[in-house]
């Protein structure tokens, strides 16, 4: 929990080539790369048609068989036409204004859905555009299911989402797209209603017990073969080809790779490793891709996201880390992520318009954000449509998260600003975790960013409830996520959502309402860095005793008297503040700690005057994240929470010696010995101090009793 204390916060052999002529009409298009044959065994016979009709030579090859394919092309063999999930030109009147404020849609845009479109990829229209294209005749069997699936509660959708082989969406994915969004809206039901929910597996898929699914219709997809995608494309666009094909002045050749008995492709995708289940599809497993060439065809890109320290210094631009990015066209859907540098690299080709998208999701976390509407839609990571490119555009995708110039708490874009900025605090906080010898975070952390809460800005909850079974409370809810007047469905309603299912809340409203100078990102990596220190105490101590922490804050705030001390109390209630001050004791170490790794001197001592506000003088020559802890006063009469000693950890470690606002003589500590300390029966200052002794006998003793002591402990 963080309540921004201080206010502040890729032989040889004999082989023949044969030559086969077809003729048809032409228009602009060219071949590019051999069919996908995998499911293809052609018997025998059917071979030696193919090799001797036409004239047959032998000769001595290193390689494989090669048959060169002469072909001229029909007219419109190729035609573009309302794709799904790309864009179409707006309708008259199609055009929805954005939402501002506190709108029930958080300003989210619905999605427009126009006519139904015939299906490319079905097995009976694709064995159609190979018999037109390739004149012989193999029998073509589905490897993919178009399937939709309909979760009756949160829980069923929950392990949806979860699952790492699925790529869901909530709109038939053979609708022409008139509008693009971030929601739609089955007529047919409420709007609280999970809808049904569309996607692609793999055939011979076993859907989760339990859940309704239906397979739409039966697939095949080329693992790459784009003329055959587009003469299927053309089929269903309209296009129609003769039985007898008549020659015209442009020709092309294509090359088919023999294997013995039967083909294989040509191309070979590129390698990567799932961060989500570890697979490699690398040889022999590893992480290390095949290269890639310049295949205008292959979506590669690099997405950053705005920096901003203050609003004195210039922002930079950072590397979006570790976040799935997803390409699709039609039922054709790439899935993987990008690097520590932002880039991605699609192993899969796109012949046209390719969609990009880019969801705040990995193996470490799931950051989603808060609606007032449609709250299933809460378990489901911010997606950001990173727009729809052609084949010139395709390989040069380049964006950025920026934060909006006129930000404000009903302000679209910030959401995903924050989402983006959150994603990369989990990689950073894990990277500095490791050089410290601490423990990670959990995996497959569920994390929800708001700006609806009822606190004071900058406040933040690790409940654990995904990890640590557990139920929402209407006090928390209320405080830390959304008040229930700006929730159409009710807090109830959000409570059912969220119940077992979220482990942490982060508030991103600005501190003092400043969304120019305070909303920055340190501000928003501070309360990531504290909530998700918060995990690694609960990886280590156990869901017993985060069960003991998070009963505390909630009974405190149910004390209504005590409201200006919400939500930690006053620390005086025996049976809450001792497990409260320990934990935010921790949390407050890693917030700056991290903040201070992340930007060191960065921001500077005025920048901290600016954040973070507060009485106490400053120590000579430290920036703002580490003097918000060295100096840090347990006397200080204007600190509601100066009970929880957010120092003590620092102190316990750095070699300065002050004299002020406490004599730390302590020393020689590391932040591995004193995380080691939080153990399952470790659940206060006191305990925290006979364990931390305990387990390092050496390290001055005598001063480290003094250093409680002076902290009231």
């Amino acid at each position: 929990m963080r309540q921004c204390f201080f206010t502040r916060n890729l032989k040889e052999r004999t082989s023949k080539t044969c030559v086969f002529t077809l003729q048809a009409k032409t228009e602009d298009f060219s071949f590019d790369q051999s069919p996908d044959m995998k499911t293809f065994n052609p018997l025998p016979a059917l071979l030696a048609v193919l090799f001797c009709a036409s004239g047959c030579k032998k000769i001595h090859r290193n390689d494989d068989i090669v048959a060169a394919i002469q072909k001229t092309i029909p007219d419109n063999f190729f035609k573009e036409g309302p794709v799904p999930g790309i864009q179409s030109e707006i309708t008259a009147g199609g055009t929805l204004s954005n939402l501002n404020g506190s709108s029930f849609d958080n300003g989210d845009d619905p999605v427009i859905l126009g006519e139904q479109l015939g299906n490319p990829y079905s097995v009976s229209n694709m064995q159609q555009a190979y018999n037109i294209l390739y004149g012989y005749h193999f029998t073509i069997t589905a490897n993919n299911l178009y399937v939709r699936f309909k979760p009756v509660n949160g829980d069923q959708l929950a392990a949806l989402e979860d699952s790492a082989d699925l790529e869901l969406q909530d709109y038939p994915m053979d609708r022409e797209l008139v509008q693009d969004g971030d929601y739609y809206q089955d007529p047919g039901l409420g709007t609280e209603e999970i809808p049904w929910l569309y996607s692609v597996v793999p055939a011979g898929y076993t859907a989760p017990a339990g859940i309704q699914y239906e397979v739409i219709q039966q697939l095949y997809i080329p693992a790459d073969n784009l003329d055959l995608e587009a003469m299927a494309e053309s089929l269903v666009a309209g296009a129609t080809y003769g039985a007898t094909l008549t020659a015209k002045d442009r020709t092309v050749t294509r090359t088919d790779i023999f294997n013995g008995p039967s083909m294989t492709e040509k191309f070979i995708e590129a390698c990567h490793v799932d961060p989500d289940t570890g697979a490699s599809s690398c040889p022999g497993g590893g992480s290390n891709p095949l290269p890639i060439t310049n295949d205008p065809k292959i979506p590669k890109g690099h997405i950053t996201v705005q920096d901003v320290v203050s609003c004195t210094l210039a922002p930079v631009n950072i590397p979006v880390r570790q976040a799935r990015v997803v390409c699709k066209r039609w039922f054709k859907i790439w899935r993987g992520y990008t690097d520590n540098a932002g880039n991605f690299t699609s192993a899969k080709r796109f012949r046209n318009k390719v969609k990009v998208n880019l969801k705040t999701k990995n193996g470490f976390a799931s950051v989603s954000k808060v609606r007032g509407i449609r709250l299933w839609q809460i378990l489901f990571p911010v997606k950001k449509r990173i727009g729809v490119f052609d084949p010139g555009d395709m390989a040069n995708v380049n964006f950025t998260f920026l934060r909006p110039t006129d930000a404000n708490a009903g302000n679209k874009e910030l959401p995903y600003w924050v989402a983006a900025t959150t994603q990369n605090s989990m990689i950073e906080f894990r990277e500095y975790a490791q050089q410290l010898g601490l423990r990670m975070p959990p995996d497959h952390l569920k994390i929800l960013i708001s700006n609806w809460g009822g606190g004071t800005s900058g406040t933040g909850a690790t409940l654990m409830l995904n990890k640590c079974n557990g139920q929402l409370s209407t006090q928390i809810a209320e405080f830390f996520i959304a008040q229930a007047g700006l929730l159409a469905a009710g807090i109830g309603e959000l409570i059912t959502v969220l119940a077992h299912r979220v482990d942490i809340f982060l508030d991103y409203r600005a501190p003092y309402g400043d969304y120019n100078c305070r909303l920055v990102s340190p501000w928003i990596k501070e309360l990531a860095y504290h909530e998700i220190g918060h995990s690694i105490h609960y990886a280590q101590a156990g869901c017993g005793y985060w069960q003991q922490y998070r009963s505390a804050v909630a009974n405190e705030l149910t004390k209504t008297n005590l409201s200006a001390y919400h939500p930690y109390g006053n620390g005086t209630d025996a049976n809450n503040a001792p497990v409260i001050a320990l934990s935010e004791m921790w949390g407050n170490y890693c917030e700056y700690v991290f903040t201070d790794m992340r930007y060191g001197d960065q921001a500077g001592v005025g920048t901290y005057m600016q954040l973070q506000p507060f009485t106490n003088p400053t120590v000579s020559g430290l920036n703002c994240y580490i003097d918000a802890i060295e100096a840090f006063n347990p006397n200080d009469a204007h600190d509601l929470w100066r009970w929880i000693p957010a120092g003590l950890p620092y102190d316990l470690i750095d070699r300065r010696n002050e004299a002020f606002p406490v004599d730390d003589n302590a020393e020689g500590f590391t932040a591995q010995q004193v995380f080691n300390a939080l153990q399952p029966d470790t659940r206060s200052i006191a305990a925290f101090k006979n364990r931390l002794m305990q387990q390092n006998p050496n390290n001055h003793t005598p001063d480290v009793i003094s250093l409680f002591a002076q902290y009231g402990y």
